[in-house]
């Protein structure tokens, strides 16, 4: 007997996401925006031609003006998430102050987080 095939394969999580609506500047041009974010990665919806598995990502912003945070990852997969086209990102190292920005938006009530969300200045992710 064989199962059916699942519309999308959404693999266990060791970290929640959040949703997030957040437009990043992907290698300092192009426009895509960030969909979900957790202390383990990232989702990057973009109908530009997504990066190779394996590509080096690091994703960068100031929260507030002030606090810089920064994640180095990976491309792990690239496919549709939620009905959006883009790639996901697996993080290696995260500096601590972006550990700490995930972790309060993690916890945080989820009406609150767009107005922490509009603390986050010039995101951006660059390849490679």
């Amino acid at each position: 007997m064989s199962l059916p095939l699942a519309a999308h394969y959404d693999p266990p999580r060791r970290h929640p996401r959040v949703p997030v609506d957040l437009v990043v500047k992907v290698d300092g041009g192009e426009r895509a925006r960030l969909g979900d974010l957790s202390a383990g990665g990232l989702f990057c919806a973009t109908d530009l031609r997504p990066p190779e598995v394996g590509t080096r990502v690091t994703l960068y912003f100031r929260l507030l003006g002030q606090l810089e945070c920064q994640a180095i990852g990976r491309v792990v997969w690239h496919g549709r998430n939620r009905s959006r086209a883009g790639f996901g990102v697996e993080f290696d190292t995260t500096s601590k102050q972006m550990a700490s920005f995930a972790a309060n938006l993690t916890r945080m009530a989820p009406n609150l987080r767009p107005i922490y969300l509009a603390g986050v200045v010039g995101p951006t992710i660059t390849l490679g």
